[in-house]
């Protein structure tokens, strides 16, 4: 609410305006733009190329990546039935920073083992994703959004709507225009 004035044009817009302007932008990118923690089966893959050791190639759902806080994976016991493996955090390394793709290092186990585990087909990897610093671009799209929401007391989510004794057709997309959707779909500068 300490920014309204600076990305709403409006000045009666309410904290019930920017939530639902909010809300309409996770619902579009199918997730939020704060930090939120994921956990995921990442199946692995041989990476060609790569010199030193067993090297593979995986991939997580959600970027960016603000920090890996777990890895680990089940793997057959030699006593029988399965056990977890561990690995420390910098057994994973991103190809940049907004990729959702990485190399994973299997040797840098750090479960003590009597054996070496096998080399696994998927692991566990669990990350927090989002932005800490919620971007420019995303808070002007929000503003716009509420300042739309406010002035038309609602969205639109509808081309056409008939009602009683009269018909209405939009002629432009609603709130979520073409424009605003590329926006939010840009690249982000922090």
């Amino acid at each position: 609410m300490d920014e309204v004035s600076t990305y709403c044009k409006i000045p009666t817009i309410t904290a019930q305006d920017l939530q639902l302007a909010t809300d309409v932008i996770d619902a579009y990118k199918d997730r939020s733009f704060g930090p939120t923690n994921f956990t995921d089966m990442s199946k692995l893959r041989k990476r060609s190329g790569m010199g030193w050791g067993q090297c593979l190639s995986g991939r997580v759902l959600h970027n960016p990546i603000i920090a890996v806080t777990d890895i680990t994976t089940q793997v057959p016991s030699p006593f029988g039935g399965l056990q977890t493996v561990h690995y420390p955090i910098e057994s994973i390394q991103f190809d940049d920073d907004n990729s959702l793709y990485y190399t994973f290092y299997p040797m840098l186990s750090s479960t003590p083992q009597p054996f070496t585990p096998p080399i696994p087909k998927a692991i566990r990897v669990s990350y927090s994703s989002g932005y800490e610093v919620i971007p420019e671009q995303i808070k002007y799209c929000c503003g716009v959004i509420a300042d739309s929401i406010n002035k038309n007391g609602g969205f639109n989510n509808y081309k056409a709507r008939t009602d009683f004794d009269m018909s209405i057709t939009f002629s432009n997309e609603g709130i979520l225009t073409n424009d605003i959707k590329s926006l939010i779909d840009g690249p982000f500068l922090i």
